[in-house]
């Protein structure tokens, strides 16, 4: 679950699991990421917009939903702000995986830590990015906290597949999301990603 990337990761993983065929869509999103043998369902909670803080009300939707393994991506809209205490958002964001995990259906928790963005509200670009490093760190430095929850950093999106640093003209025009040159590639990435750390959680419970 997470912000407008998540809606995005939904309709790309859409599109690789094709038209339904009256089973359910979880079963198809599972066989479009590759991780049927040992996980039965997927599905997608996307809020954009909604910042921590509000994320405490996708309680009910998880307690129908029961899953085993959640996956937390965090957005920055917590971070964009006036007077924003970066770490202060990341010790909320661990507060609500902690909280989360008192749903009896979830046995391991993913947070993914924060991205860059090329648009800043409320900020300048380098006071916003400096909070996005705080954020990160503060997060991290709850890694060894609880050991259901993972703390984690997407690979391969702060560098292009070359190796160059990421330009702006990786973001659409909103500043925020991939633009229509690397969306392709980069929620590829995103996907394969996101089917790792399920995978590698799946097998820590059966350890």
């Amino acid at each position: 679950m997470g912000h407008s990337f998540i809606r995005r990761l939904s309709d790309y993983v859409a599109l690789l699991a094709g038209e339904p065929d009256g089973r359910p869509r979880g079963e198809q999103f599972a066989e479009a990421l590759e991780v049927q043998n040992i996980i039965s369902q997927v599905a997608f909670g996307f809020f954009p917009k909604l910042g921590s803080a509000e994320m405490v009300d996708t309680l009910v939707q998880l307690q129908m939903f029961r899953p085993q393994i959640l996956i937390i991506d965090v957005g920055s809209n917590d971070c964009t702000g006036p007077g924003v205490h970066a770490n202060l958002v990341a010790d909320q964001v661990y507060a609500l995986a902690t909280e989360l995990l008192l749903i009896d259906s979830i046995e391991k928790i993913c947070v993914i830590r924060m991205l860059r963005r090329d648009r800043h509200i409320g900020c300048h670009p380098a006071e916003f990015l400096d909070r996005v490093e705080l954020f990160n760190d503060t997060l991290r430095s709850h890694r060894d906290d609880h050991p259901d929850i993972d703390i984690y950093y997407l690979q391969g999106f702060s560098r292009l597949p070359c190796g160059a640093v990421m330009p702006i003209r990786f973001f659409a025009l909103d500043g925020i999301h991939p633009g229509p040159s690397f969306g392709h590639w980069a929620f590829f990435k995103y996907a394969c990603e996101i089917r790792g750390r399920l995978l590698r959680l799946r097998h820590s419970l059966q350890d």
